[in-house]
């Protein structure tokens, strides 16, 4: 990046685009999927766990919970979408 204008690198790093996880219960106890954009699996496993808790305080543990990246819902910035309740805004990072 060097030789880039700082305007530039600012318009380069906001094009690319954020993944979309979906995190689900693997053994299927808690039915609810949650789609989140984020860097990395590791990242949208603890938004959940911040923003979600209760059911998916879990959710950072993999053998009990997938995380794969999801395109079936696109949840706007600093939402969290759930499959049964609709979305719920990220107030904690």
């Amino acid at each position: 990046m060097s030789g880039m204008s700082a305007p530039y690198a600012q318009r380069e790093a906001a094009e690319t685009p954020v993944p979309n996880f979906c995190i689900q219960a693997i053994d299927g106890a808690h039915a609810e999927r949650y789609w989140v954009r984020a860097d990395n699996c590791e990242q949208a496993r603890r938004l959940l766990m911040l923003n979600i808790g209760g059911p998916v305080a879990a959710a950072e543990d993999p053998t009990k919970f997938t995380c794969v990246e999801d395109v079936t819902k696109t949840p706007p910035p600093s939402f969290i979408y759930r499959s049964q309740h609709g979305a719920v805004a990220i107030e904690r990072r």
